[in-house]
């Protein structure tokens, strides 16, 4: 989805937190381009080219350039198999007759604690959109425009 979206951001800044489950080693003409990379994570300013897309990509969206020290010690969530912002319950799974209850119960409130330290990671960033494009695609905008079309090339809808 990655892929077929990234047109729409041409005028952001990017934070590449994962590409292909890893960080994104810059080449010599991307960093001519002004890309750096910093803790971990690869910045784009706006307009110089599309970043690559593979699996496992987790992007963050700024109006302006981030400063790279927000990004210390971040983590990055699209490589949890299970990450999703939907009811833990449906992410793990509902209990069936003979499942280990105990068990059951970790594993939904695991869930429920990652969705709590990715609002707060997003609350300390800021940034105007986050994706993420693992096992499933997580988008998350403060830009309405930017969700409608997202939502339109999806075939879906998007709450406000």
């Amino acid at each position: 989805m990655l892929k077929e979206c990234r047109a729409y951001f041409h005028n952001q800044f990017i934070a590449i937190t994962s590409f292909d489950s890893g960080p994104l080693i810059l080449s010599e003409d991307e960093r001519e381009l002004g890309w750096d990379s910093e803790t971990g994570v690869a910045f784009i300013p706006p307009m110089t080219s599309i970043p690559p897309s593979a699996e496992w990509d987790e992007w963050y969206l700024f109006p302006a350039r981030p400063a790279p020290e927000l990004f210390k010690g971040h983590e990055v969530f699209v490589n949890y198999s299970n990450f999703g912002l939907y009811d833990p319950e449906e992410i793990v799974g509902a209990a069936k007759p003979g499942d280990d209850l105990a068990q059951w119960a970790g594993a939904v409130n695991w869930v429920r604690e990652m969705q709590s330290r990715f609002w707060e990671q997003l609350a300390r960033l800021k940034p105007e959109t986050f994706i993420s494009d693992g096992g499933k695609l997580v988008f998350v905008t403060k830009n309405r425009t930017i969700a409608a079309k997202v939502a339109a090339r999806c075939g879906g809808s998007f709450e406000a």
